[in-house]
C-alpha cells in the first residue's frame, strides 16, 4: 500500500510541475508579454525530472500535458481544420517525452543543467522546425521580442541563441533546487551571469552601431484590410475587394509613398502574363489586371499578391500546369515589373498535400485541409530581386509571402544574396490572417495567432539587420526596424499607433523604411547549429528510454 501511495504522490507532484510549466509557457508569449517567464518557465519540469522517479507512467502523463498545451496554444488552427488542429496537437506533444528521457539520461552522465537543458530544448525545437516543412512557433526566445539588447545576439546564432540564453537560465536555476550549495554551484551561478551580461553587453554594441550603419530609405505604404476569408475566397467579391484595396491606398499615396503594399492574395484572379495572353479582353482575370493597372499608372509603384499559373498542352487542349501564390510589381506606367515572386515555403495542408500521390493517404489527408477540393500549390525557385525608384534613388527589396516569415533559412535567402554578396535593402512580408480571426454579427475577435507572428518576425529582423514592412489583412501590419523594434509612430496613417492595437481592423499608413547596410554573420552561415541539434537529439532521446527501462529492470530485481 506504501509502495503505491508512493507511485501516487509521484504521478501526481510531476503533473503539477509539468502543468506548472506548460502555464509558464503559455503566458510568457504575446499577447500576454509576461516575457519575464522566459527565464524561469522550464524550472518545474526540470526540477520535477531530476528528483522524480521517471516511468512510463510519467512520460505518459508528460505527453498528455503538453499535447493539451498546443490544443490550448494552437486553437486558431481550428479555425480552418478541428481535425488538423487537433492531430497536430497530439502529434507535437510527442516532443516532452523525449526531452525529459534525455535530459534525465544526460544529468546522469554528469552534464551539468546549465549545459544539458539548452543542449535537449534547442534540440526538440529542431525537430519542431523540420517535420512538416517547419513549425518555428512558440520557442522559448520569441517570449524575449520586445527585450531589445538580449536579442541582438541573433545576428550571429539566429532565434536559437536567444533560447539558448534562457535554457541556460532555467537550468541553472533549476540546479540550485535540486543539488546542495558548493563551489561549483556559485560556478554555475557565475558563468550564467557572465553569459547573460556578456549578450546584453554586445546587445548595447550592436545597437549604437546600428546608428552609424542605418539610413532612412523610401517612403512607402502598407494598406490593411479588414476581410474574413469566407468573403476573400468568394470569386464574387473580387472587384470590389479591388475597391477597397484602392482606397485604403489613396492615404499613402496622398502623402508622397514610392511604393504600396497589399496583402497575399488580394486579389482574387490570375493575373500573370504568361496566362492573360490567352484571356479575352473581357475575361474576369483580364478586368482585374487592368483595374490595378490603371490605378498604379502615375500614381505609385503597387506590391500586390495574386495567384500565377502556367499553361501547358494536354490530350490536344491547353490546361493550367502549375499554380504558384505569387507577389507581383506594378510600376508607375501601369506595367508589370518583368519579374515575379512565387511563394517558396509553402504550408503543408493548407498549400499543398503531403503524400498525395497515393489516393488512399490522399484522401486521408483531405481530412486535414481547410478546402473541400484539392487546393495545391507549386513551390517557387527563384528568390526575386524588386526595384524602385522614388523619383530621387534606385531601391530593392524582396518579399515574403505568409508563413514564410517563420521560417529564417527562407528569410536569409531572400535578404542576402551569398552569390553575389548583395544585399536587399528591406524585405516585404505580404499575408493573409483573415483565417485566424473569427467574424460574426456580434463583432470581430483576433486569435493570439495575429500577435505571436508579427514577434517572431522581430527576429528575422534582427538576424538579417533588415526592415520588415508588413502588410497584413486583419493585421498586425506595422514596419519592424533592422535592429527588431517595433515602429509604433508613424508619418501618416490612420491605423492604431500602439502596433498590437492594429488587430481586426482596417486602415493604412506611410513610413520611411530604415536601411542598414551591415551584413550578419547569421545571414551569410544561417542556422548551422540546428542539424548539428537535430542530430543528437534523438540520441540522447533514446538512449533515456533505455536508460529509463533499464533502472526500472534493476529495480524490480532488488524487489525480488
Amino acid at each position: 500500500m506504501v509502495v503505491k501511495d508512493n507511485i501516487i504522490l509521484n504521478n501526481t507532484l510531476f503533473a503539477a510541475s509539468a502543468l506548472a510549466t506548460a502555464i509558464a509557457l503559455s503566458f510568457m508569449q504575446a499577447p500576454h508579454n509576461l516575457h519575464w517567464l522566459g527565464w524561469f518557465a522550464l524550472v518545474p519540469l526540470i526540477v520535477a525530472t531530476m528528483k522524480l522517479r521517471i516511468t512510463k507512467r510519467t512520460l505518459l502523463i508528460a505527453y498528455l500535458v503538453f499535447a493539451g498545451f498546443w490544443l490550448a496554444n494552437l486553437y486558431w488552427v481550428g479555425y480552418i481544420s478541428i481535425p488538423g488542429w487537433i492531430a497536430f496537437s497530439l502529434f507535437s506533444g510527442i516532443y516532452w517525452p523525449f526531452s525529459i528521457s534525455a535530459l534525465k539520461y544526460i544529468n546522469r552522465k554528469k552534464v551539468p543543467l546549465l549545459l544539458a537543458t539548452p543542449l535537449i530544448w534547442l534540440g526538440a525545437q529542431s525537430w519542431q522546425g523540420i517535420f512538416f516543412g517547419g513549425f518555428d512557433w512558440h520557442f522559448l526566445g520569441h517570449s524575449q521580442y520586445q527585450n531589445i539588447h538580449i536579442i541582438q545576439i541573433a545576428d550571429i546564432f539566429g532565434e536559437a541563441g536567444v533560447s539558448f540564453i534562457l535554457a541556460m537560465t532555467n537550468g541553472m536555476v533549476a540546479s540550485l533546487f535540486i543539488f546542495p550549495i558548493a563551489r561549483k554551484t556559485f560556478w554555475h551561478i557565475a558563468v550564467t551571469i557572465v553569459t547573460i551580461a556578456s549578450v546584453w553587453v554586445y546587445g548595447d554594441i550592436a545597437l549604437k552601431e546600428s546608428l552609424s550603419t542605418t539610413i532612412d530609405g523610401p517612403l512607402v505604404g502598407i494598406a490593411q484590410p479588414n476581410i474574413a476569408s469566407a468573403d476573400k475566397e468568394n470569386m464574387a467579391n473580387a472587384e470590389k475587394i479591388i475597391d477597397e484595396m484602392i482606397e485604403l491606398s489613396k492615404g499613402p499615396i496622398q502623402n508622397g509613398a514610392a511604393i504600396v503594399a497589399w496583402p497575399e492574395t488580394m486579389v482574387l484572379g490570375i493575373i500573370n502574363k504568361e496566362y492573360l495572353v490567352y484571356c479575352d479582353s473581357q475575361d474576369k482575370h483580364r478586368k482585374l489586371h487592368r483595374k490595378i493597372s490603371d490605378f498604379a499608372k502615375d500614381n505609385c509603384d503597387l506590391l500586390v499578391g495574386s495567384l500565377s499559373a502556367s499553361v501547358g498542352p494536354k490530350d490536344g487542349f491547353l490546361i493550367v500546369t502549375d499554380e504558384y501564390n505569387s507577389a507581383f510589381l506594378y510600376q508607375k506606367d501601369g506595367s508589370q515589373f518583368p519579374k515575379r515572386y512565387d511563394k517558396i515555403h509553402l504550408v503543408p495542408f493548407g498549400e499543398y498535400i503531403p503524400f498525395n500521390d497515393n489516393k488512399l493517404i490522399k484522401k486521408l489527408m483531405m481530412l486535414f485541409i481547410p478546402y473541400d477540393y484539392d487546393y495545391s500549390l507549386t513551390p517557387g525557385k527563384e528568390y526575386t530581386n524588386f526595384n524602385i525608384n522614388d523619383g530621387v534613388k534606385n531601391y530593392n527589396f524582396a518579399t515574403m509571402i505568409c508563413y514564410e516569415d517563420t521560417d529564417a533559412q527562407t528569410v536569409r535567402k531572400l535578404a542576402y544574396n551569398r552569390k553575389n554578396g548583395t544585399k536587399r535593402q528591406w524585405l516585404f512580408n505580404i499575408s493573409n490572417d483573415g483565417w485566424y480571426v473569427k467574424f460574426d454579427k456580434d463583432g470581430v475577435y483576433p486569435s493570439s495567432e495575429l500577435s505571436q507572428r508579427t514577434a517572431i518576425n522581430v527576429f528575422r529582423a534582427v538576424e538579417n539587420h533588415i526592415t520588415i514592412a508588413r502588410s497584413v489583412n486583419t493585421g498586425i501590419s506595422c514596419i519592424i526596424d533592422p535592429s527588431g523594434r517595433l515602429r509604433n509612430d508613424f508619418v501618416a496613417g490612420d491605423l492604431p499607433k500602439n502596433v498590437l492595437e492594429r488587430e481586426a481592423v482596417s486602415g493604412w499608413l506611410a513610413d520611411f523604411v530604415p536601411i542598414d547596410t551591415r551584413v550578419t554573420i547569421f545571414s551569410k552561415v544561417g542556422a548551422w547549429h540546428k542539424w548539428v541539434l537535430a542530430t543528437i537529439y534523438p540520441l540522447l532521446a533514446v538512449a533515456g528510454f533505455f536508460s529509463i527501462r533499464d533502472s526500472r529492470k534493476q529495480k524490480n530485481k532488488k524487489t525480488r
